[in-house]
């Protein structure tokens, strides 16, 4: 099952003859053929390749082209009418990058004909899709000779330098509202804390620590107590009685972790203020960082090992 949801996301492309018209003879032999294997769909229409389509919104626009960026939504139904799949629910768009594909009649060459605001309902043969597609066996659940549906919304396509462009605009502007909010945060929690050599990570030192300062690639142990910026408290090795151990520089922690902890002398406590993009970033961690998580942590630098 995954390996199928995993599949029908993958890679888009446009050819030339994925913008042509079957002749009356191939619309024939197609529609002959869906017929001969059960599939009774009214109204449709067929690419040179043999794909089944029906076109339920046509927005102006240009055609996704190879290596451009395009963000989906889709529904996908077996021939039984059973959701296999449906990204409207789950609240998130599928973004992927237009590749070729995998064989003929496919999603990828449906995927093609369409641009932003387009919505397409499609019917991929099953057998080929696993055997020629995925190159692997049908599962039991997806009936021999059936169809997979596929109820797609074109969300946006862009052009891969379009849409780095505006990722990078994207990000700029998330960390400068970060920015403003740890400031605001500060102001109003009376923290006097210091940004740690432009990295928008900010320090305040609680406790003023005698012993070693850790270099990259020591080993720490430290005690923390982590929250989010309204104040709930998602993880603490105090609360456990059980100090956390990593090795500083390395990439075991976050961000923010591996360039505030330097900072520190054994035997010093501090708050950490760190931005989600020294943090988890728009991933989130698990059910206790949502994504974009502005993250406060008291910590005790216990000893370098």
């Amino acid at each position: 099952m995954k390996t199928l949801l995993t599949f029908c996301i993958l890679a888009v492309t446009t050819l030339s003859w994925a913008q042509t018209t079957p002749t009356p003879k191939q619309m024939k032999a197609f529609a002959k053929r869906a017929k001969a294997m059960g599939f009774t769909e009214k109204n449709i229409q067929f690419t040179p390749n043999g794909l089944m389509f029906k076109q339920n919104l046509d927005a102006p626009g240009r055609l996704a082209q190879v290596n451009d960026v395009i963000e989906i939504q889709f529904i996908l139904r077996s021939s039984r009418d059973s959701i296999l799949r449906n990204t409207f629910e789950e609240g998130t768009p599928v973004l992927t990058t237009l590749q070729n594909p995998r064989f003929r009649g496919s999603l990828e060459e449906g995927l093609a004909l369409m641009s932003a605001g387009d919505s397409t309902t499609f019917w991929i043969n099953a057998d080929s899709m696993f055997a020629k597609g995925i190159g692997a066996n049908r599962p039991d659940f997806i009936d021999k000779g059936s169809f997979l549906r596929f109820d797609v919304k074109m969300l946006n396509t862009w052009t891969m330098d379009e849409y780095m462009k505006a990722r990078e605009l994207r990000e700029m502007e998330a960390r400068q509202r970060e920015d403003r909010l740890l400031i605001e945060y500060m102001a109003k929690n009376g923290i006097n804390a210091q940004m740690i050599d432009n990295t928008g990570i900010f320090y305040q030192q609680l406790q003023v620590g005698s012993g070693e300062q850790p270099k990259s690639g020591q080993r720490v142990r430290v005690h923390y107590t982590g929250k989010l910026i309204n104040g709930k408290v998602f993880d603490s090795s105090v609360s456990r009685g059980e100090p956390f151990e990593f090795t500083v520089g390395v990439g075991q922690v976050i961000d923010g972790w591996d360039l505030g902890i330097p900072t520190m002398r054994v035997g010093e406590k501090g708050i950490l203020l760190i931005p989600s993009y020294r943090g988890y970033g728009e991933r989130g961690a698990g059910n206790t960082i949502p994504p974009g998580s502005i993250l406060i942590f008291e910590v005790e630098l216990l000893n370098v090992l």
